[in-house]
């Protein structure tokens, strides 16, 4: 795979969006508490497909590396990330 495969593979993995059964498993809860976890602004943001709910991957991935943060927290530290991405 050359380097420009792998960076396209990379772009389409952290713009798929997540499912709810997918993030219960991924941090190992119920679907319920990810509905609680939403609620009570402690996940980030998600995407409405339709009825569906959604979270972006990339938003995942960010929000635990930066210690699941509540969702106040995790706008302002990504909106500071991005503003240092485009200087």
């Amino acid at each position: 795979m050359t380097g420009n495969e792998k960076n396209q593979q990379t772009n389409v993995e952290q713009g798929r969006l997540v499912t709810t059964n997918d993030l219960a498993q991924r941090l190992k809860v119920s679907r319920r508490h990810i509905f609680r976890l939403l609620a009570a602004g402690k996940l980030p943001r998600p995407v409405r497909v339709g009825a569906a709910i959604r979270w972006r991957q990339s938003d995942i991935d960010l929000w635990l590396e930066w210690g699941c943060c509540p969702r106040e927290k995790f706008d302002t530290l990504k909106e500071a990330a991005r503003g240092r991405r485009t200087v």
